[in-house]
């Protein structure tokens, strides 16, 4: 009884993630989507009259978005032909379907070599602490990151979400280091096994809700390494 109360309770401020809204996630070169990514890309070389087979050398980014299944769309790094190449391929996943309709290409791959792909600019001295604020695109996908590592090690039974930060900077090295300063995070709605279920769906705050941990975090991110986020830091002060 004291079970149904608390879903009772929880389950009008738990509310669903709205259809088209793209995620990005650590995926891996053995998960069955990307092992069928990369077949598709073989196969479109071969319809281009290019029989040398390509092997995935790493994952450059990978999104996943909810819409009558899952599309997921990746950007691999493949080896085999003439140097390096990048393609790009969005896989539509809806595992209800026979073996054979479950997995489909949306559009067409594209690959380019690797020395075509324009490397971002950087508009920072290396080295240089620059604030960004918690809302920045780049630091929501490190934030998402953080929360994902940290709720995986939590013994709390409710997501735990970043709230605020009394200060969040980007520094460039050889990658990107992202410092959350006094990062508070604090219980949601949504149990983990909400999220596990359902990562798409929205998880609320309660304007009562107390951080159960304040620390400082350090996220490096690194596209060309597997995976592209680590925690490189983290300091917690001593709750009195």
């Amino acid at each position: 009884m004291k079970v149904l109360l608390l879903l009772a309770t929880a389950l009008p401020f738990i509310t669903c993630g709205l259809l088209g809204g793209q995620n990005q996630y650590n995926a891996q070169l053995t998960d069955a989507s990307v092992i069928f990514a990369v077949s598709e890309i073989n196969n479109f070389f071969q319809a281009n009259g290019d029989q040398r087979p390509r092997v995935a050398v790493q994952i450059r980014s990978a999104t996943s978005q909810v819409v009558s299944g899952t599309k997921y769309g990746y950007e691999i790094e493949v080896s085999g032909g003439d140097t390096k190449e990048i393609c790009n391929i969005t896989i539509w996943s809806q595992p209800w379907l026979s073996a054979s309709e479950k997995n489909k290409v949306v559009g067409t791959p594209s690959c380019i070599p690797e020395t075509s792909v324009a490397q971002p600019a950087v508009s920072h001295q290396r080295g240089g602490q620059q604030i960004v604020s918690l809302t920045d695109a780049d630091v929501v996908l490190a934030a998402q990151f953080l929360e994902s590592t940290l709720n995986a090690q939590s013994n709390s039974l409710f997501y735990l979400k970043i709230t605020s930060a009394s200060k969040v900077t980007k520094q460039i090295v050889n990658g990107v280091n992202y410092r959350f300063f006094d990062a508070n995070l604090t219980p949601t709605s949504c149990t983990k096994n909400d999220v596990k279920l359902n990562p798409d769906q929205v998880c609320t705050v309660n304007a009562n809700a107390v951080a159960l941990v304040t620390c400082t975090y350090v996220v490096y991110y690194n596209p060309r390494q597997t995976p592209a986020y680590t925690i490189s830091s983290q300091s917690c002060p001593a709750r009195n």
